[in-house]
């Protein structure tokens, strides 16, 4: 959403701003001497969007995609959605704004318990644990979906 409304704003295609954006990362990580050992901008593999297509379409064949809306506290700083419980950002303490934005969701409550299996027994690793045991809570907590 940052790089289209920049996008926007600059009267430039968005694929221009996230271009910019990934040199510009390469050029900190540079100047900071930070040791990297793998970096792989997915959008420029021809190979990746090709697998992501063949997967939107089979999830879209299988109704396992949905339209609608996500509502929720917005931060321009971060530049994304936050969990923000008195109305600022938990990470810049800046005040925050409701936004809603239209979206695709998948359909995780047909996969919850095959979810919460694969990731209990581990055989999903999700780490740090923090957000395994939070995917966890979620999953038990009943997914609307």
């Amino acid at each position: 959403m940052v790089t289209v409304r920049a996008a926007r704003e600059e009267g430039v295609p968005p694929r221009m701003v996230a271009d910019r954006d990934a040199a510009g990362f390469g050029e900190v990580l540079t100047a900071l001497r930070t040791p990297v050992d793998a970096r792989v901008r997915t959008s420029a593999s021809a190979r990746h969007l090709e697998l992501v297509r063949e997967l939107w379409r089979d999830c879209l064949t299988a109704r396992d995609l949905y339209r609608g809306e996500y509502e929720g506290a917005w931060c321009e700083r971060c530049g994304h959605f936050v969990a923000a419980s008195d109305g600022r950002c938990p990470q810049h303490g800046c005040t925050v704004t409701r936004a809603t934005e239209p979206n695709w969701s998948f359909r995780t409550s047909r996969y919850r318990d095959r979810l919460r299996d694969a990731v209990a027994c581990a055989q999903l690793d999700i780490v740090p644990a923090i957000r395994r045991n939070k995917v966890l809570a979620a999953l038990d907590a009943g997914v609307e979906t």
